[in-house]
């Protein structure tokens, strides 16, 4: 379109020109000429401000199309991700060589307010630490559960039964209840109950 207006521009210029050289009616061929200029340049400037107007508006859906585009791609990538995620998950699970078990989670800590007189010695004789859980009595000291659940909390997911509580029972719909030592009685109000399933290892 510029090309063309600036086309059009020459021609009406070339023929300015020519009025110009017809002799006695000079003054009035520079009065046509000058014009001709105008209307040329104002049909120019006016097709410039429509297509300056085209291209803002092509830029624009050119950008909503290419933000469009990008949420699709996130999209994709994290629905890709959860289902490697679950994947591995669901592998690590079929890995394990252990007995599930439903298990109802609670936690304690060293303070007063969490369990009784122990403080930090464990019924195994060891001290408490990240790792540390308390079973019923049925499951023997110094064996080893795993517990998916927990991953965020331990990264490998597995837990040393060494302690022992009041609490610390099978219910009778078969649920364990296991106590997980964690460092403040407010991590321990925090954690609340969580019910989920556990492996106790070979």
């Amino acid at each position: 379109m510029t090309k063309l207006n600036k086309h059009i521009t020459r021609v009406y210029a070339l023929f300015a020109m020519c009025l110009m050289c017809t002799g006695p009616g000079y003054g009035g061929a520079q009065a046509k000429v000058t014009q001709i200029n105008k209307v040329a340049m104002g049909k120019y400037q006016g097709d410039s401000n429509i297509e300056n107007l085209d291209i803002k508006e092509n830029r624009e859906i050119v950008g909503e199309d290419i933000k469009t585009l990008n949420n699709a791609v996130n999209e994709i990538v994290e629905e890709v991700k959860n289902k490697k995620n679950a994947s591995i998950k669901l592998q690590e699970n079929n890995n394990i060589k252990g007995t599930p078990i439903k298990a109802e989670l609670t936690a304690y800590s060293d303070d007063p307010r969490s369990q009784e007189q122990w403080g930090s010695q464990t019924a195994m004789q060891t001290r408490t630490r990240i790792g540390v859980i308390a079973a019923p009595k049925n499951v023997p000291l110094g064996s080893k559960m795993y517990i998916p659940e927990l991953k965020n909390y331990k990264q490998d997911g597995m837990f040393n039964v060494e302690d022992r509580g009041g609490a610390i029972k099978v219910k009778k719909d078969g649920t364990y209840v296991i106590d997980v030592w964690v460092p403040s009685h407010e991590e321990a109000m925090k954690f609340g109950r969580k019910y989920t399933t556990i492996y106790l290892m070979e």
